[in-house]
Protein backbone atom coordinates (compact mmCIF):
# COMPACT_ATOMS: atom_id res chain seq x y z
CA UNK A 1 0.00 0.00 0.00
CA UNK A 2 1.41 3.31 -0.80
CA UNK A 3 -0.78 5.77 1.67
CA UNK A 4 2.55 6.46 4.30
CA UNK A 5 2.72 10.02 3.92
CA UNK A 6 -1.16 9.73 5.32
CA UNK A 7 -1.34 8.44 9.03
CA UNK A 8 -3.81 9.25 11.65
CA UNK A 9 -3.80 8.58 15.29
CA UNK A 10 -6.41 5.40 14.69
CA UNK A 11 -3.35 3.37 13.48
CA UNK A 12 -2.45 2.39 16.84
CA UNK A 13 -4.80 -0.39 16.38
CA UNK A 14 -3.55 -2.28 13.44
CA UNK A 15 -5.01 -5.85 12.88
CA UNK A 16 -2.22 -6.48 10.43
CA UNK A 17 0.44 -5.29 13.04
CA UNK A 18 3.29 -8.19 13.44
CA UNK A 19 2.29 -10.44 11.12
CA UNK A 20 5.24 -9.98 8.30
CA UNK A 21 7.99 -10.08 10.58
CA UNK A 22 11.69 -10.68 8.99
CA UNK A 23 12.80 -14.43 8.85
CA UNK A 24 15.25 -15.40 11.21
CA UNK A 25 18.62 -16.53 9.99
CA UNK A 26 19.59 -17.65 13.39
CA UNK A 27 18.13 -19.50 16.35
CA UNK A 28 16.66 -16.97 18.50
CA UNK A 29 18.96 -17.28 21.66
CA UNK A 30 17.31 -14.91 24.31
CA UNK A 31 18.18 -16.81 27.20
CA UNK A 32 15.33 -14.82 29.46
CA UNK A 33 12.70 -17.17 27.79
CA UNK A 34 11.98 -20.15 26.08
CA UNK A 35 13.29 -20.98 23.03
CA UNK A 36 9.87 -22.44 22.11
CA UNK A 37 8.06 -19.32 22.42
CA UNK A 38 9.73 -17.26 20.49
CA UNK A 39 9.95 -18.85 17.42
CA UNK A 40 6.56 -17.10 15.95
CA UNK A 41 8.57 -13.94 16.48
CA UNK A 42 11.06 -15.27 13.81
CA UNK A 43 13.36 -12.79 14.81
CA UNK A 44 16.79 -11.92 13.45
CA UNK A 45 18.91 -12.11 16.01
CA UNK A 46 22.82 -11.12 16.83
CA UNK A 47 24.61 -12.06 19.80
CA UNK A 48 21.77 -11.88 22.74
CA UNK A 49 19.53 -8.92 21.10
CA UNK A 50 17.08 -9.72 18.50
CA UNK A 51 15.18 -7.46 16.12
CA UNK A 52 11.63 -7.11 13.85
CA UNK A 53 10.52 -5.78 10.62
CA UNK A 54 7.17 -5.31 9.95
CA UNK A 55 5.31 -3.77 7.13
CA UNK A 56 1.42 -2.74 7.10
CA UNK A 57 -1.16 -0.79 5.33
CA UNK A 58 0.36 2.41 5.95
CA UNK A 59 3.50 2.34 7.44
CA UNK A 60 6.33 0.28 8.86
CA UNK A 61 7.89 -0.66 12.32
CA UNK A 62 11.14 -1.94 13.44
CA UNK A 63 13.12 -2.46 16.49
CA UNK A 64 13.93 -4.76 19.50
CA UNK A 65 11.73 -7.62 20.42
CA UNK A 66 11.31 -7.84 24.06
CA UNK A 67 8.92 -10.05 26.73
CA UNK A 68 7.07 -8.92 30.20
CA UNK A 69 4.97 -10.35 31.72
CA UNK A 70 1.25 -8.91 31.08
CA UNK A 71 -0.87 -8.17 33.97
CA UNK A 72 -4.71 -7.50 32.34
CA UNK A 73 -7.53 -6.77 35.57
CA UNK A 74 -11.23 -6.49 35.53
CA UNK A 75 -14.11 -7.02 37.39
CA UNK A 76 -14.14 -10.47 36.44
CA UNK A 77 -10.57 -11.31 37.66
CA UNK A 78 -6.46 -11.03 36.38
CA UNK A 79 -5.28 -12.43 33.73
CA UNK A 80 -1.19 -12.79 33.47
CA UNK A 81 0.75 -13.70 30.48
CA UNK A 82 4.48 -14.41 30.71
CA UNK A 83 6.59 -14.08 28.66
CA UNK A 84 4.49 -11.97 26.67
CA UNK A 85 6.23 -10.86 23.55
CA UNK A 86 6.31 -7.47 22.09
CA UNK A 87 7.82 -5.34 20.27
CA UNK A 88 9.80 -1.89 21.49
CA UNK A 89 9.83 0.45 18.04
CA UNK A 90 12.64 2.18 17.38
CA UNK A 91 11.97 3.32 13.63
CA UNK A 92 8.25 3.96 13.17
CA UNK A 93 6.87 5.29 9.91
CA UNK A 94 3.51 6.14 11.12
CA UNK A 95 4.74 8.37 13.80
CA UNK A 96 1.80 10.78 15.14
CA UNK A 97 2.35 13.81 16.89
CA UNK A 98 5.16 11.92 18.83
CA UNK A 99 2.73 8.82 19.41
CA UNK A 100 3.04 5.20 18.04
CA UNK A 101 1.54 1.78 18.90
CA UNK A 102 0.26 -1.40 17.20
CA UNK A 103 -1.42 -3.89 18.49
CA UNK A 104 -1.72 -6.79 16.86
CA UNK A 105 -5.44 -7.99 16.35
CA UNK A 106 -4.70 -10.50 13.74
CA UNK A 107 -4.57 -14.53 13.72
CA UNK A 108 -0.97 -15.08 13.96
CA UNK A 109 0.60 -16.62 17.09
CA UNK A 110 2.52 -12.91 17.77
CA UNK A 111 -0.81 -11.32 17.94
CA UNK A 112 -2.52 -9.96 20.84
CA UNK A 113 -5.43 -12.23 20.29
CA UNK A 114 -3.58 -15.16 20.00
CA UNK A 115 -1.31 -14.44 22.96
CA UNK A 116 -4.31 -13.80 25.35
CA UNK A 117 -6.31 -16.26 23.78
CA UNK A 118 -9.25 -13.88 22.94
CA UNK A 119 -12.42 -15.34 21.66
CA UNK A 120 -14.27 -11.92 21.14
CA UNK A 121 -13.40 -8.41 20.70
CA UNK A 122 -14.76 -5.39 19.46
CA UNK A 123 -13.82 -1.76 18.62
CA UNK A 124 -14.98 1.58 16.75
CA UNK A 125 -13.13 4.58 15.37
CA UNK A 126 -14.42 7.90 16.81
CA UNK A 127 -15.37 9.99 13.65
CA UNK A 128 -14.37 13.07 14.71
CA UNK A 129 -11.39 13.72 16.79
CA UNK A 130 -13.48 15.57 19.70
CA UNK A 131 -15.01 11.83 20.34
CA UNK A 132 -13.52 8.80 21.89
CA UNK A 133 -13.00 5.35 20.60
CA UNK A 134 -12.77 2.16 22.14
CA UNK A 135 -11.61 -1.64 21.65
CA UNK A 136 -13.50 -4.05 23.31
CA UNK A 137 -12.03 -7.57 24.64
CA UNK A 138 -14.42 -10.61 25.40
CA UNK A 139 -18.53 -10.84 24.51
CA UNK A 140 -20.31 -7.71 26.86
CA UNK A 141 -24.02 -8.05 27.99
CA UNK A 142 -24.95 -5.51 25.39
CA UNK A 143 -22.84 -7.32 22.48
CA UNK A 144 -25.48 -10.14 23.31
CA UNK A 145 -28.21 -7.62 23.42
CA UNK A 146 -27.26 -5.28 20.43
CA UNK A 147 -29.79 -6.21 17.23
CA UNK A 148 -28.45 -3.70 15.55
CA UNK A 149 -24.73 -5.21 14.66
CA UNK A 150 -25.23 -7.53 11.41
CA UNK A 151 -23.13 -10.47 10.81
CA UNK A 152 -21.41 -11.82 7.61
CA UNK A 153 -19.37 -15.19 7.61
CA UNK A 154 -15.43 -15.25 8.06
CA UNK A 155 -14.33 -17.08 5.32
CA UNK A 156 -12.67 -20.89 5.95
CA UNK A 157 -10.07 -22.52 3.77
CA UNK A 158 -7.45 -25.55 3.93
CA UNK A 159 -5.05 -22.81 4.59
CA UNK A 160 -5.63 -20.15 6.95
CA UNK A 161 -5.47 -16.83 6.74
CA UNK A 162 -4.16 -14.71 8.85
CA UNK A 163 -6.37 -12.36 9.07
CA UNK A 164 -10.37 -12.72 8.86
CA UNK A 165 -11.58 -12.55 5.85
CA UNK A 166 -14.80 -11.80 4.78
CA UNK A 167 -17.01 -11.75 1.23
CA UNK A 168 -17.94 -8.82 -0.54
CA UNK A 169 -21.09 -9.15 -3.12
CA UNK A 170 -21.43 -5.23 -3.77
CA UNK A 171 -21.45 -2.17 -3.49
CA UNK A 172 -23.25 0.71 -4.02
CA UNK A 173 -23.03 4.40 -4.74
CA UNK A 174 -26.44 7.10 -4.66
CA UNK A 175 -28.50 3.92 -4.36
CA UNK A 176 -27.03 2.77 -7.76
CA UNK A 177 -25.20 -0.84 -7.89
CA UNK A 178 -21.68 -0.22 -9.01
CA UNK A 179 -21.24 -1.69 -12.73
CA UNK A 180 -19.19 -4.37 -11.64
CA UNK A 181 -19.73 -8.26 -12.40
CA UNK A 182 -20.59 -10.23 -9.20
CA UNK A 183 -17.08 -12.27 -10.07
CA UNK A 184 -14.76 -9.01 -9.47
CA UNK A 185 -15.84 -9.15 -6.18
CA UNK A 186 -15.04 -12.53 -5.14
CA UNK A 187 -11.87 -13.28 -6.73
CA UNK A 188 -9.63 -10.99 -4.29
CA UNK A 189 -9.15 -11.62 -0.84
CA UNK A 190 -11.34 -9.33 1.36
CA UNK A 191 -10.32 -8.19 4.80
CA UNK A 192 -10.66 -5.49 7.38
CA UNK A 193 -7.68 -3.93 8.31
CA UNK A 194 -7.18 -1.11 11.02
CA UNK A 195 -3.73 -0.27 10.31
CA UNK A 196 -4.75 0.80 6.79
CA UNK A 197 -5.86 4.46 6.27
CA UNK A 198 -7.88 4.48 3.02
CA UNK A 199 -9.40 1.11 1.35
CA UNK A 200 -8.21 -0.02 -1.26
CA UNK A 201 -9.97 -1.77 -3.45
CA UNK A 202 -8.81 -4.02 -6.87
CA UNK A 203 -8.35 -1.85 -9.68
CA UNK A 204 -10.80 -2.81 -11.87
CA UNK A 205 -13.61 -1.75 -8.98
CA UNK A 206 -11.45 1.21 -8.04
CA UNK A 207 -12.50 2.57 -11.82
CA UNK A 208 -15.55 1.52 -11.81
CA UNK A 209 -16.08 3.79 -8.10
CA UNK A 210 -14.32 6.50 -9.01
CA UNK A 211 -16.48 6.60 -12.26
CA UNK A 212 -19.66 6.68 -10.81
CA UNK A 213 -18.61 9.24 -8.26
CA UNK A 214 -16.94 11.61 -10.44
CA UNK A 215 -20.34 11.46 -12.52
CA UNK A 216 -22.34 11.83 -9.16
CA UNK A 217 -20.21 14.90 -8.37
CA UNK A 218 -20.10 16.62 -11.65
CA UNK A 219 -21.43 19.60 -10.63
CA UNK A 220 -18.21 20.76 -8.30
CA UNK A 221 -14.90 21.94 -9.27
CA UNK A 222 -12.26 19.31 -9.32
CA UNK A 223 -8.36 20.28 -8.75
CA UNK A 224 -5.61 18.22 -9.26
CA UNK A 225 -5.00 15.41 -7.24
CA UNK A 226 -3.06 15.59 -3.63
CA UNK A 227 -1.10 12.80 -4.17
CA UNK A 228 -0.27 9.43 -6.34
CA UNK A 229 -2.95 7.80 -4.43
CA UNK A 230 -5.79 10.18 -4.08
CA UNK A 231 -7.00 10.70 -7.45
CA UNK A 232 -10.75 12.62 -7.25
CA UNK A 233 -10.90 15.82 -5.42
CA UNK A 234 -12.38 19.00 -4.99
CA UNK A 235 -12.57 22.53 -3.97
CA UNK A 236 -15.95 23.19 -2.22
CA UNK A 237 -15.31 26.53 -0.69
CA UNK A 238 -17.57 28.28 -2.99
CA UNK A 239 -20.22 26.07 -2.57
CA UNK A 240 -22.85 26.90 0.50
CA UNK A 241 -24.43 23.04 0.21
CA UNK A 242 -22.61 20.05 -1.03
CA UNK A 243 -23.91 16.53 -1.19
CA UNK A 244 -21.98 13.82 -1.23
CA UNK A 245 -23.46 10.35 -2.46
CA UNK A 246 -24.08 7.27 -0.18
CA UNK A 247 -21.98 4.30 -0.65
CA UNK A 248 -22.73 1.27 0.94
CA UNK A 249 -20.84 -2.34 0.77
CA UNK A 250 -22.61 -5.12 1.19
CA UNK A 251 -21.44 -8.69 2.45
CA UNK A 252 -22.88 -12.26 2.26
CA UNK A 253 -25.25 -13.17 4.04
CA UNK A 254 -27.02 -9.62 3.33
CA UNK A 255 -25.18 -7.35 5.33
CA UNK A 256 -25.26 -3.77 4.91
CA UNK A 257 -22.22 -1.11 5.80
CA UNK A 258 -23.18 2.19 4.89
CA UNK A 259 -20.30 4.49 5.05
CA UNK A 260 -20.45 7.71 7.04
CA UNK A 261 -19.70 11.19 4.88
CA UNK A 262 -16.49 11.07 6.89
CA UNK A 263 -15.67 7.42 5.34
CA UNK A 264 -15.84 8.77 1.97
CA UNK A 265 -14.37 12.06 1.72
CA UNK A 266 -11.30 12.98 3.92
CA UNK A 267 -10.65 16.74 3.61
CA UNK A 268 -6.80 17.89 3.69
CA UNK A 269 -7.58 21.82 4.43
CA UNK A 270 -10.14 23.20 6.08
CA UNK A 271 -11.10 26.16 4.57
CA UNK A 272 -12.02 22.63 1.89
CA UNK A 273 -10.10 23.58 -0.72
CA UNK A 274 -8.52 20.08 -0.92
CA UNK A 275 -11.56 17.17 0.02
CA UNK A 276 -10.59 14.15 -1.78
CA UNK A 277 -12.27 10.71 -2.07
CA UNK A 278 -11.21 8.40 0.34
CA UNK A 279 -10.66 5.31 -1.54
CA UNK A 280 -7.29 4.05 -3.59
CA UNK A 281 -6.30 1.24 -6.01
CA UNK A 282 -4.71 -1.98 -4.30
CA UNK A 283 -1.13 -2.61 -5.59
CA UNK A 284 -0.89 -4.48 -8.97
CA UNK A 285 0.89 -7.21 -7.25
CA UNK A 286 -1.51 -7.35 -4.19
CA UNK A 287 -4.72 -6.41 -5.70
CA UNK A 288 -6.54 -7.56 -2.16
CA UNK A 289 -10.06 -5.51 -1.28
CA UNK A 290 -8.60 -3.82 1.89
CA UNK A 291 -11.46 -2.43 4.43
CA UNK A 292 -9.51 0.41 6.36
CA UNK A 293 -9.78 2.53 9.16
CA UNK A 294 -11.40 5.66 7.29
CA UNK A 295 -14.62 3.59 5.93
CA UNK A 296 -15.05 2.29 9.23
CA UNK A 297 -15.13 5.63 11.22
CA UNK A 298 -17.91 6.07 13.92
CA UNK A 299 -18.97 2.08 13.26
CA UNK A 300 -18.73 -0.65 16.20
CA UNK A 301 -16.52 -3.89 14.35
CA UNK A 302 -16.76 -7.18 15.87
CA UNK A 303 -14.80 -10.21 15.62
CA UNK A 304 -16.45 -13.63 17.02
CA UNK A 305 -13.79 -15.85 16.35
CA UNK A 306 -15.25 -18.74 17.88
CA UNK A 307 -18.15 -18.01 16.06
CA UNK A 308 -16.16 -17.29 12.58
CA UNK A 309 -17.91 -14.52 12.11
CA UNK A 310 -17.31 -10.48 11.83
CA UNK A 311 -19.77 -7.88 12.32
CA UNK A 312 -20.74 -3.93 11.76
CA UNK A 313 -23.31 -2.02 13.21
CA UNK A 314 -23.98 1.73 14.35
CA UNK A 315 -20.97 2.70 17.15
CA UNK A 316 -21.36 4.60 20.26
CA UNK A 317 -18.26 6.70 19.25
CA UNK A 318 -19.48 9.33 16.59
Amino acid sequence: MRSDNRRNSEEMMNARAMNRLTKSRNRWNDESSPVTSMSNFEPTCSSNTCFYGISYGSGSSNGHVATEKLTIMNGFGTFVKYPYIFGCGTNNSADIDGVTGLMGLARTPSSFISQTSQKYFSYCYPSSYGSTGYITFGKSDDDIKNKFVKFTPITTSPKQSLFYDIMVTGMTIAGKKLPAASSEYTKFETFTDSGTTFTALPPSLYVALRSAFRKQMSKYKMIKPVSDELDTCYDFRRYHKVVIPKISFFFKGGVELELDVKGIMVVYKKDLSQVCLAFQTADADDPNFILANSQLRGKEVHHDIVGQRAGFGPGGCS
